[in-house]
């Protein structure tokens, strides 16, 4: 019995694993290039980010204040195991009003008690047009 137990947990970890490895990118294009970040109007504050869809491993997308999508890279595969109904803190850094360059944002992920931080990578206003061909499932 136990050995069925661990062999069924092992295999419901696996499909989890797959489900997470299949995950496509809805995104057309590439990444910018590390380092890119907003300037003047395109700037935002944290408290303007009214929701956020992760589209794949190292990008999240986010609807800042209803009025345009950002597309955030991470550092690395900060979020292959991160899934949308995961906690995830999203804050400026101290003396940091604006969010402009991908040094003034702080995210973190919370998974089964434990806080993870991804370091964000690139920063880039997508255009109206990119917003509106991204799949509704992947539309923050």
């Amino acid at each position: 019995m136990r050995l069925a137990i661990i062999a069924l947990a092992a295999g419901a970890s696996c499909l989890g694993a797959a489900a997470i490895a299949a995950r496509t990118s809805p995104l057309t294009t590439p990444a910018p290039p590390s380092g890119t970040g907003v300037t003047g109007a395109e700037c935002f504050r944290v408290h303007e980010i009214q929701n956020r869809v992760i589209a794949d491993d190292h990008t999240m997308l986010v609807n800042v204040d209803g009025r345009a999508t950002y597309r955030l890279t991470m550092k690395g595969r900060c979020l292959a195991t991160a899934t949308n109904s995961d906690p995830i803190s999203t804050r400026a850094l101290p003396g940091t009003s604006r969010i402009c360059k991908p040094a003034d944002m702080d995210i973190s992920i919370s998974q089964s008690g434990s806080i993870r931080p991804c370091l964000v990578d690139s920063i880039a206003k997508m255009s109206p047009a990119e917003a509106a061909a991204l799949p509704k499932k992947y539309q923050p």
